[in-house]
C-alpha cells in the first residue's frame, strides 16, 4: 500500500511540475497533504532555500585554498 502511494505521488509531483513549466498558473506539486504535512514541507522548504549561499560559501572558501589566498582571520 504503502509503494502504491508513493508511486501516485510520484507520479502527481511530475505532472504538476510539467503543467508547472506549461501553464499560466502555478499548481501545487502535492495537492492533497495534510495541514500537518504543508507545514513539514514549508519547513524544509525554508531550509532549502538558505542552501545556495551556504553552497556559494563554500565554492569562494575551495577557490580562495586553491588560490593560496589565507582564510584565517
Amino acid at each position: 500500500m504503502l509503494l502504491q502511494l508513493a508511486i501516485e505521488d510520484t507520479d502527481d509531483v511530475i505532472n504538476n511540475f510539467y503543467a508547472n513549466l506549461k501553464g499560466e498558473q502555478e499548481r501545487p506539486l502535492l495537492d492533497n497533504m495534510t495541514m500537518e504535512e504543508k507545514k513539514e514541507f514549508a519547513k524544509k522548504e525554508m531550509e532549502l532555500n538558505g542552501e545556495p549561499d551556504n553552497r556559494h560559501l563554500n565554492e569562494v572558501a575551495s577557490a580562495q585554498q586553491e588560490a593560496g589566498i589565507s582564510t584565517e582571520l
